[in-house]
């Protein structure tokens, strides 16, 4: 296995789908796996009472109603009955939108924070008549943390979570031991097993650890169940924010979602402060999809790690590139035309990304710029809109073109299994260029290959998803002979 430099593995066992063994020695380290009285999962619904109060103003509390209905959680203030004076009518036409960063509470299930808070107007009624009002405010709440008090989302006060994530139980199994004597049959689920991975990065300064754990729950019936529950548990060398863990979760949401190829969720979000333990709730809008066995990437653990830790370390403008694929298109239902422009947007972006390569070098080309926008400004003034516009253009000359961009993706992977994913490449290639000049530069003429029918453009993208995924796991490390036969069958999916 190749290890970058600035990475060091510190531990890596008992990989999943492993083609062979990989365990390399075992590390001591603390848990969180100390479950609250209470567990929320990331979507959980509640409907709870309590005193709610500004951090820096614990004196002034007030009472409320807190509570999930569907997607939006809502904090809806206690009603307030108050007489008006004359003197006062000229504030009933003030219902200005109030907006509040952080709010603690405590409700009947413990402490609580809330944050991002946001109310457009009072809600209520006013009688003109008899000059009496009863108002309330609704806010619209984006994060709940039950559990713990946090000053504000940027302090670094978390020293660790857990994070939970579907479809990863089915992807990591962990099957029971099975012994039947006569008229019983025992089930033995072992809590001793190594992680799926356990490593530590000294560039990033954390430590991941990929787990699962069995939980047994008692149901009412007085039956019992056993759930593998996977984990993931990241610890940061010194303390991190909310908002820091909160990256962490949806990066590795996406991570799985590039591993299993349907779109992974996470299911719960668990931190840790000087012994106490936060669970955070929240909005969610992403799509849970189910998992599919015959897409998935089968590998061993110590290629999980290095992959995992390759994704965290990648640069700050690759996020850009992330969020397009894996928060718009992933997340959303676009209509065909639209999601093909995102992919094609997506390809540019990736190759522009991963590969500097320029149409001269740098040097020669900054010379160059020099002499031409010399010249534009003797020949317009250099104020006028025509120079303007003729620098912006020369701006990016040196850029290499979409189409070359294109082919220089394709030259990342194996000729035999390209032309088995996309059929001719040049065939290919010409679809996705003409069809995306089509689209993007309305009322030119329409080429051979551009693609209008719903249908086929959809076929075309599920080729596109396809491709990309496969060039972002070779980007991770991943040999292309391995991720290949999933990628192929996720590309004849709806074929």
């Amino acid at each position: 296995m190749t290890v970058h430099e600035e990475t060091q593995f510190i531990s890596i066992a008992a990989p999943p789908h492993a083609h062979q063994p990989c365990i390399m020695f075992a590390i001591q380290s603390h848990e969180i796996r100390q479950p609250m009285a209470d567990k929320f999962g990331v979507r959980e619904s509640f409907d709870l009472y309590g005193a709610f109060w500004k951090p820096e103003e614990p004196d002034s509390k007030f009472t409320g109603r807190l509570a999930r209905n569907k997607q939006v959680i809502e904090l809806t203030t206690s009603p307030t009955f108050k007489a008006l004076t004359v003197d006062d009518l000229p504030s009933l036409f003030e219902r200005e939108r109030q907006t509040i960063e952080v709010l603690h509470g405590t409700t009947e299930h413990g402490p609580c924070t809330l944050f991002w808070l946001q109310s457009l107007s009072p809600g209520g009624r006013t009688d003109l008549q008899t000059l009496e009002v009863l108002e309330f405010r609704t806010f619209r709440v984006s994060l709940c943390i039950f559990g713990l008090h946090i000053s504000s989302a940027t302090a670094p006060i978390l020293q660790s979570a857990c994070f939970g994530y579907s479809s990863l139980q089915e992807w990591i199994p962990r099957r029971p031991e099975r012994e039947q004597t006569g008229d019983h049959i025992t089930l033995t689920h072992s809590l001793a097993l190594p992680a799926a991975f356990d490593v530590c990065s000294t560039a990033e300064r954390i430590r991941i650890e990929l787990d699962v754990v069995p939980r047994m729950q008692h149901h009412a019936s007085g039956e019992y169940q056993v759930r593998n529950e996977p984990q993931l548990t990241v610890e940061p060398a010194e303390p991190r924010s909310v908002e820091w863990f909160l990256d962490i979760a949806y990066r590795f949401e996406n991570f799985f979602s590039v591993l299993l190829g349907t779109s992974v969720c996470v299911l719960s979000i668990a931190a840790k402060h000087e012994g106490e333990v936060g669970w955070f709730v929240r909005r969610i809008r992403n799509k849970m999809q189910k998992p599919d066995p015959t897409i998935w990437v089968r590998c061993d653990g110590s290629q999980l790690a290095e992959a995992a830790l390759r994704w965290l370390s990648t640069p700050e403008e690759f996020r850009s590139f992330e969020n397009l694929v894996y928060g718009t298109i992933r997340n959303s239902s676009l209509y065909v035309e639209t999601e093909f422009l995102s992919l094609a947007q997506a390809l540019e972006s990736f190759h522009r990304l991963t590969d500097p390569v320029t149409i001269v070098t740098p040097e020669s080309f900054d010379g160059i710029l020099r002499s031409v926008k010399e010249a534009i400004h003797n020949i317009c003034r250099a104020e006028s809109e025509i120079a303007s516009k003729l620098d912006e253009c020369v701006q990016h000359a040196n850029d290499v073109s979409f189409q070359q961009r294109i082919k220089g993706l394709f030259s990342r992977l194996n000729g035999d299994n390209l032309r088995r994913l996309l059929g001719s490449p040049e065939e290919f290639e010409q679809t996705l260029r003409q069809t995306r000049n089509y689209f993007t530069h309305a009322g030119i003429r329409k080429q051979t290959k551009v693609l209008i029918d719903a249908g086929k453009l959809f076929l075309f993208n599920q080729k596109l998803h396809a491709l990309l995924r496969l060039l972002v796991l070779v980007h991770l490390g991943f040999p292309e002979s391995i991720v290949f036969e999933p990628i192929f069958q996720q590309s004849r999916k709806w074929a």
